[in-house]
């Protein structure tokens, strides 16, 4: 995986993390399923028990006794995270990284594939999980400042460093840097009442893929400037990204809302069946179990494209711009977050129908990028539409299970009666974000070994995205028929037994 978003490698951007919520089964029609009061009986809103928040005199203090409410959103601490976000993938360098490290670093092209991108997939693998379990012992706050001192010195080596082992640390170093973006979301949800998730989640989108627009717009203008300096697109890099770290630590103080109890506490105090309870139980919601699956084997593959579009464009047109091509990416992208923001409330509901279409749309796009004998067009076209399409999904996924997560916790605590904390509630996003995200890092690691051993083109990786993105939604137009339609065969059969 690239720092930068080179291709021949997986990368993994933020948004491949986020997972979902309320199911057709479980939503009303016409509900906003992340309102804390869906499937809840009893009164109040947001999140009280354990939490820290705001009181309404202003100072920071514990919330006590049944489900209080977040009555004021933390909307200095959800700015301060937007602009993070958008420093740290403002990143000039970032479709000239390979380029940078054969030519002035010295690093040949077998070398970077066998041992400097291999680390940054292994090191995913091994840290999304513990980034997760981590925020929940120590705190959201440290873990991010964690994530960006991680991301800054990624690019304090890039410029100063040198070596094969020096180039490995720092593939390293990036990995545990994004792991940690799904913290940062979190620190979103955390700072406000469950009404607002969808608004700051399209936040968290629109911010960091603005960014990326932004720094591919001035990373290609460099770089026609000053094609034999590469290195100074690096030093704005790392200037963005020190930005985007002060910002967070001065404007984002300690979350209203602490996490939940830890699952390594209830690990060592409980046991492991009652922790593994807990986590089968943040699964129980029909949506989350099935925006799951779509992170898994639809986000994942989506994620491993981004790889290999800028060989398709090389080999058809071998002096385009790439700077201005990641622009159209990122603009088509930002256009797609923006339309799932605006339709997100009413798509929360139908996490099948809006698995199977957008699936389909992808694979349909992906087809379009293939076809590309007659017109380089057709492969700007086709990837632009399937990356946003991609986020589209990703969207609406992160805003429902959220609200999921949210409404269970709810639900658990008005169950109970009392309102006090307990150790199964609380509200684990960054649990269930980090364990999809490496669920599907690792399938898109499966297919990318397999890729890699048969030796494919990069129109066979096409393909096999085309068909497991078309089969992920026939499967899920399937579910849909069975959710659908199996109670009224059921009760046409029982009517028939009675008679």
């Amino acid at each position: 995986m690239s720092v930068d978003g080179a291709s021949d490698h997986i990368r993994r951007d933020s948004d491949a993390s986020y997972t979902t919520f309320a199911s057709e089964e479980d939503t009303p029609q016409g509900r906003d399923p992340s309102d804390p009061l869906f499937g809840i009986g009893g009164g109040g809103t947001g999140i009280g028990g354990s939490g820290s928040c705001n009181g309404s005199g202003g100072g920071r203090g514990r919330a006590s006794g049944g489900v209080t409410g977040v009555d004021v959103d933390d909307w200095r601490t959800v700015i301060g995270v937007a602009i993070c976000l958008f420093c740290v993938h403002c990143q000039p360098s970032e479709a000239y990284l390979t380029k940078y490290l054969r030519d002035d670093v010295g690093i040949s092209e077998d070398l970077l594939d066998q041992y400097v991108w291999p680390t940054d997939v292994w090191t995913q693998l091994v840290t999304l999980i513990p980034a997760g379990l981590l925020a929940e012992v120590i705190g959201y706050r440290p873990v991010a400042i964690f994530g960006l001192l991680c991301r800054l010195a990624t690019r304090v080596i890039l410029i100063w460093g040198s070596g094969l082992g020096e180039m490995a640390a720092m593939q390293g170093l990036y990995a545990i840097g994004t792991n940690t973006d799904v913290i940062l979301l979190t620190i979103m949800y955390v700072a406000v009442s469950s009404s607002r998730f969808k608004l700051v989640t399209g936040a968290a989108f629109v911010a960091q893929h603005t960014g990326s627009f932004v720094g591919s717009g001035v990373g290609q203008a460099m770089a026609d400037a000053e094609q034999h300096n590469l290195r100074r697109l690096f030093y704005v890099s790392l200037a963005f990204t020190a930005a985007g770290l002060g910002v967070f630590v001065a404007l984002c103080g300690p979350p209203r809302r602490d996490p939940p109890v830890a699952l390594t506490t209830l690990l060592t105090t409980k046991g492991p069946g009652p922790t593994w309870a807990v986590v089968r139980g943040l699964y129980t919601t029909g949506a989350v179990r099935r925006w799951a699956g779509w992170y898994i084997f639809v986000s994942s593959l989506n994620n491993l494209m981004l790889n290999y579009y800028q060989n398709q464009i090389e080999d058809v047109s071998p002096n385009a711009k790439l700077g201005l091509y990641q622009m159209l990416l990122e603009f088509c992208g930002v256009c797609g977050v923006g339309a799932a923001t605006a339709l997100a409330s009413r798509l929360a509901g139908r996490p099948t129908a809006v698995i199977a279409l957008s699936s389909a749309a992808g694979a349909t796009a992906y087809l379009v990028a293939l076809d590309n004998s007659s017109s380089v067009a057709y492969v700007y076209v086709g990837n632009a539409a399937a990356f946003a399409i991609s986020l589209f999904a990703s969207t609406v996924g992160a805003y429902t299970v959220a609200g999921a997560i949210e409404s269970r916790s709810l639900k658990d605590k008005n169950a109970r009666g009392d309102g006090g904390p307990v150790e199964d509630e609380g509200s684990r996003y960054a649990v269930v974000f980090t364990c999809n995200g490496t669920l599907a890092l690792l399938w898109a690691s499966i297919i990318s070994a397999i890729g890699t051993s048969e030796k494919w083109e990069t129109p066979e990786f096409y393909r096999v995205t085309v068909i497991e993105l078309f089969t992920v939604a026939a499967v899920a137009l399937l579910l849909e028929g069975v959710v659908r339609y199996a109670p009224l065969f059921t009760r046409g059969t029982s009517q028939q037994s009675v008679a």
